[in-house]
């Protein structure tokens, strides 16, 4: 309970991936991790641990074993940062300024005596979950501040929401409403033209002034915290489960893994920002930075050629994010054999089409794991006639070359503004992440060293 709490409180910290990051940041520095300028030399040691960001919205963090060897294998693992959300848009309006016609971009919105925000859509979100929430606003601001560029966080209170139509008014409401993402989406944020428009929000949470304000990525986010619940407090209900039961579980895992200075391998741990987009992009799991920073790791010890592909060869990746979970009035869509559960462990995710990563060998390791410590693991396969998602683990295991497996927690409700998992998916998953940091090296795998 006092981890799925932590959870909770890291939720509703977190309601952006820079947040996310920033939170990350906290907790790897009160762990004694040391910050790495990637601008800079590093000059790394064993038995130590380090950590560093890509755009405020990424993190990468390592542990390197105080018996670690150049050539041996790193065991990674990640998850994303980001999650389904209403983006403050960018629109350009035409303005009238001194006889010229200029393009000014904006995304704020006056009709009809309501002063609203312009939206774009991001990922494959449950849309109509967003209709009649609290809303806060919450981001990155670029600004000017004594003569520098200035990047600064904001987390604003509830300053709109999006009121869906009345049945009234609508008479199929409940049998066939038809959403247009343009044109129903958009946050009303008051009646007063002037005071109610994204930068006059800006200035007034960040006491700064318009002509300051040089750009923005501001998201929408729920206002309603977290929390524990259920008749008997099985369940967690909030925001961002998708994908931050990975980003909270593997981050724990790797602070509280222990046993570093005998181990000789490196624990690695990355959260990307931009899965639900596609992940294309400096931030995302296919960026080349992963493995530039692996490159620059292994070469601090020793810079040799090949020793870079020997190492990923010798690696194991986890690629982290949440399954789905039978839902009790839609149990069609799953097949019954392999349907996994709220309470009964991580799962193992399976596609012959490649969308997850897992091979036998990648599966075999996690189910020994697994099993010498007492931790339940449950299996997933789609149904052959419903398309699933994807993960980052197609990217990061193609681009890097590294054996991996996808697996996470259970959720029901994913990609909606509120989703929920059980209280004991982040003990579950903390620990079987801990015990793979842990004990890989440990593990005897014949195929691997052929």
């Amino acid at each position: 309970m006092d981890q799925a709490k932590l959870f909770c409180k890291f939720i509703d910290n977190s309601p952006t991936p820079y947040h996310v990051v920033k939170n990350c940041k906290e907790e790897f520095e009160k762990c004694g991790f040391e910050y790495l300028n990637q601008s800079n030399e590093w000059n790394l040691k064993k038995n130590k641990s380090y950590y560093t960001t890509i755009n405020d919205s990424a993190v990468i963090a390592f542990s390197i074993g105080g018996k670690y060897e150049p050539g041996n294998g790193f065991i990674m693992a990640g998850a994303h940062t980001d999650s389904p959300c209403l983006m403050s848009g960018k629109y350009y309006l035409f303005q009238n300024a001194m006889l010229k016609i200029t393009l000014k971009p904006s995304p704020d919105r006056f009709e009809h005596t309501y002063q609203m925000a312009a939206v774009q859509t991001y990922g494959g979100g449950n849309w109509l979950s967003w209709f009649n929430r609290d809303l806060i606003l919450a981001g990155r601001v670029m600004h000017k501040k004594n003569g520098k560029i200035v990047a600064s966080l904001l987390k604003t209170g509830i300053v709109g929401t999006v009121p869906q139509i009345a049945p009234h008014l609508y008479p199929d409401l409940n049998n066939g409403f038809k959403l247009n993402k343009e044109n129903h989406l958009n946050v009303i944020l008051g009646l007063n033209k002037d005071n109610c428009t994204i930068t006059s929000i800006i200035e007034k949470h960040l006491k700064i002034e318009e002509k300051d304000i040089l750009d923005y990525e501001l998201y929408f986010s729920d206002a309603q915290l977290s929390s524990i619940g259920g008749a008997d407090d099985d369940f967690i209900f909030g925001p961002r489960q998708d994908n931050l039961i990975g980003t909270f579980t593997l981050l724990h895992a790797l602070t509280k893994a222990k046993n570093l200075s005998t181990d000789n391998v490196i624990r690695f741990f990355a959260a990307y920002d931009n899965e639900e987009v596609g992940s294309k992009s400096v931030q995302g799991a296919n960026t080349s930075i992963t493995r530039n920073i692996i490159n620059r790791i292994v070469t601090n010890f020793k810079d040799k050629f090949g020793l870079l592909e020997r190492t990923l060869h010798n690696s194991f990746l986890l690629s982290v994010d949440c399954g789905h979970a039978l839902h009790p009035a839609h149990t069609s869509y799953h097949v019954y054999a392999t349907s996994p559960k709220l309470n009964k462990g991580p799962v193992l995710k399976y596609n012959a089409s490649q969308a997850y990563t897992t091979s036998s060998i990648g599966a075999a390791i996690i189910k020994t794991i697994a099993k010498s410590n007492n931790i339940m693991l449950q299996e997933f396969v789609n149904r052959s006639d419903v398309g699933g998602g994807s993960t980052i683990g197609p990217y990061l295991s193609t681009n890097l070359g590294v054996r991996s497996v996808d697996l996470g927690g259970t959720q029901l409700s994913m990609h909606s503004i509120r989703e929920m998992c059980a209280v004991n998916c982040i003990s579950s998953c903390t620990d079987l992440w801990k015990a793979v940091y842990e004990s890989f090296s440990t593990i005897e795998i014949e195929h691997l060293n052929k």
